[in-house]
Parts: C-alpha cells; structure tokens; sequence
C-alpha cells in the first residue's frame, strides 16, 4: 500500500473517507482517503488474451491439391472481461467488509460503466458522489482530486447561474429545510 500526503488546496474533499476507484477495460486501481493521506490499494490487471494465427485452422488433401478452410474466428474478450469484473468485486466486498466510506468517486470508460457499476458492492452505490467517463488509470491520485474539486466548482457555478430571483430563493429554503431533517 502506497502512502501520499493530499495538499491543502483539496483537503476539503479530504475531509471524509472516500475511495477513487479508477478503471480502464482490464485495469482497475482503487485509492483510499483517510486524514489528509492517499493510500493505494493493490491494482487489479488482466493480460489481454493470446491469440495463434491458425487457431482452428483445418487442413485437407484431396486429388492433388490442398484446401485450408478456418473455422468461425471466436473471441476471448468476454472471458478476459469476466476474470476483471470477478476480481474487482471480490476486492471491493473486501474492503467493504473491513473500511467504512462516506463518498466513492468512479473513474470509467463509458462503455464499461454499467458492467462496473454491477461489480461495486451495493453500499458504494449509494455513496457515488461524482461519475467520470474515460481511461483515468495513467493519472495520479492528486491529478484525479483536482479533476474532483474542479468538477465540484463547476457545478456549484452552473447551478448558481441557473437559479435566477424567486427560484433562488424557493430553492435555497428547500434546502435549509432538508439540511436541518
């Protein structure tokens, strides 16, 4: 487990225990957030599966000459696909089991973020905070907060600009009111 310190600048994030799961097609690195630190859990890779050229490639001879005629060309992707999404559930039910968190962060390429989403515990689910699309899993830790708190800042902007005179208002009691519940 690696250990970081977080700046000052995004500590506010910091002030819960939250967890970056970062995940690319077979890649999946999890970050824990815990008093100012960022500590590394180990990374999960699956090798892309190895093709032969001849695979099923049948050979036959018959009045002097030879036909090759291939078999349906099957791929290995769902197999590799089932071994990542299997391992990252079994280490995120054991951290669960053992950590406590109040925010998770999903970092996701697109087209992989349902098949993800099945693979975290039920609980995470609940406390997903913000979902990024994308191959985040080159990014530092501190890159990803900045890319967090930048987020954050933008969408307080947007809805600031949005909510124009009594809507504003209406609003802001609504949420005074939920926050004293």
């Amino acid at each position: 487990m690696a250990i970081r310190k977080v700046s000052n600048q995004i500590n506010h994030i910091n002030k819960r225990n939250s967890v970056l799961v970062v995940t690319g097609k077979q890649t999946a690195k999890i970050y824990e957030l815990r008093r100012g630190r960022i500590l590394q859990d180990p990374s999960i890779t699956i090798a892309n599966p190895k093709y032969s050229d001849r695979e099923g490639f049948q050979m036959r001879r018959g009045r002097g000459s030879v036909w090759g005629t291939p078999s349906a060309y099957e791929s290995k992707d769902n197999g590799a696909e089932t071994d990542f999404l299997h391992s990252l559930e079994k280490q995120t039910t054991g951290l669960t089991r053992s950590k406590e968190f109040d925010a998770v962060y999903l970092f996701a390429p697109a087209e992989c973020v349902r098949r993800i989403k099945k693979a975290l515990p039920a609980g995470w689910l609940e406390r997903l905070e913000f979902e990024y699309h994308g191959n985040f899993t080159k990014i530092s830790p501190t890159g990803l907060l900045k890319k967090i708190t930048d987020s954050m800042e933008q969408d307080k902007h947007n809805r600031e600009v949005e909510l124009k005179g009594d809507a504003r208002k209406i609003l802001r009691r609504k949420r005074v009111k939920q926050s004293e519940k």
